[in-house]
């Protein structure tokens, strides 16, 4: 996105705990100090176009997972074990953070 477009995005505050992207640079940082080592001379926060994130989290197995491998008759039911596998997945990955993705947002710094 071109400055232009950035400067016009809703500005908000860093939590000061989620992790940061940048818009120039394509990268996620931990925190503004790590955000500061991409700079060139000359640069400040504003030259990485820096937004806020959000997490992704793992995503749950429901029975649609497996539809296009069920009978297109109509009859064809999971079997109780493979409903009690998702669950049991379900409640093992629930929130886990596995990814996070950029808030269009312009990150106050």
């Amino acid at each position: 996105m071109n400055i232009k477009d950035y400067l016009n995005l809703p500005l908000v505050k860093w939590d000061g705990e989620s992790p940061i992207y940048s818009d120039v640079t394509d990268r996620i940082y931990r925190d503004i100090d790590e955000a500061e080592s991409d700079l060139g001379e000359g640069q400040t926060l504003i030259d990485l176009r820096l937004m806020p994130t959000s997490p992704e989290y793992v995503t749950h197995l429901d029975s649609s997972y497996c539809e296009d491998s069920l009978p297109d008759d109509g009859y064809g039911e999971l079997p109780v074990e493979v409903e009690m596998a998702m669950d049991a997945f379900n409640k093992a990955v629930e929130g886990i953070v596995i990814s996070w993705s950029p808030w269009r947002r312009r990150l106050d710094v």
